[in-house]
């Protein structure tokens, strides 16, 4: 953990000079010959990035290189023989849980799927939870019964991933946030205005969004009117089933029309 503690630190304080790498690199990073494919994909999630304000763009960047050296370094000692059960990671999609965390506010509420490792750290989650947790201490979340990824950490109004039911954080994050308002509610003896509602964000895979949870999570949000966002991570793949096979391969934004929700 000491060593982990020492890249992350490493990381934060090199943020300024990889930011200025970048600036100097990037832009010339164009062209149509097969290197220049991946150099013109970097550019645009560089130029995406820049759209951001400044400290936001150091926030991103930050949870997204954090949260790789945690793959990292779990995955290395996993091969090691160092702890046991499954090492389920997220490489590639560091920057979608942190984009997302870093969009909410600290009062919140945050259901991932098992790879958003990113978000619940971005949202404050302690990274040494995670640590703790695949090695079975005691100081961990869960007190060293559970070598994975099954905690969570209401202290900053994450749920985690508890159970391998994909969706279920579909339908979790409807009655926090509806229990929450509701209690905001009556200590205000008033209606809220939209702005100090409590919201919500539930995020799973494509295969979980085939599945009824999901669908009633959604369908529920809608029929309560709660400000909840779940978002879909397209992996392109459910176990073994291709996007064909899984849905026919349908714009999955589209997913939250059957709930009325009118998409672009």
């Amino acid at each position: 953990m000491e060593i982990l503690t020492n890249i992350v630190s490493n990381i934060e304080a090199r943020l300024t000079e990889l930011i200025e790498i970048a600036e100097r690199r990037f832009p010339s990073w164009r062209g149509t010959d097969n290197a220049g494919i991946l150099k013109a994909a970097t550019e645009r999630a560089y130029l995406t990035a820049r759209a951001f304000p400044p400290q936001t763009a150091k926030q991103l960047l930050k949870w997204t290189l954090v949260t790789r050296v945690l793959f990292e370094e779990l995955r290395d000692s996993y091969r090691r023989g160092e702890f046991t059960g499954a090492c389920l990671l997220g490489d590639g999609q560091e920057a979608v849980g942190a984009g997302v965390a870093l969009a909410m506010r600290k009062g919140d509420y945050l259901a991932p799927e098992h790879r958003s490792f990113s978000a619940m750290l971005a949202h404050g989650t302690p990274l040494d939870h995670y640590w703790r947790n695949f090695f079975m201490r005691a100081t961990g979340p869960t007190g060293g019964h559970d070598p994975n990824i099954h905690f969570s950490d209401l202290a900053h109004r994450n749920f985690g991933f508890m159970v391998s039911d994909m969706a279920v954080s579909a339908g979790v994050i409807n009655g926090a946030v509806f229990a929450k308002n509701q209690r905001l509610t009556h200590e205000n003896g008033s209606e809220l205005l939209p702005e100090d509602h409590a919201a919500g964000v539930a995020i799973f895979g494509d295969g979980a969004a085939s599945n009824g949870l999901a669908h009633e999570g959604m369908n529920l949000a809608r029929a309560l009117r709660l400000p909840v966002l779940f978002a879909i991570l397209n992996n392109q793949i459910a176990l073994r089933t291709n996007p064909t096979e899984e849905h026919g391969g349908i714009d999955l934004a589209n997913r939250a029309l059957p709930a009325g929700e009118e998409q672009p």
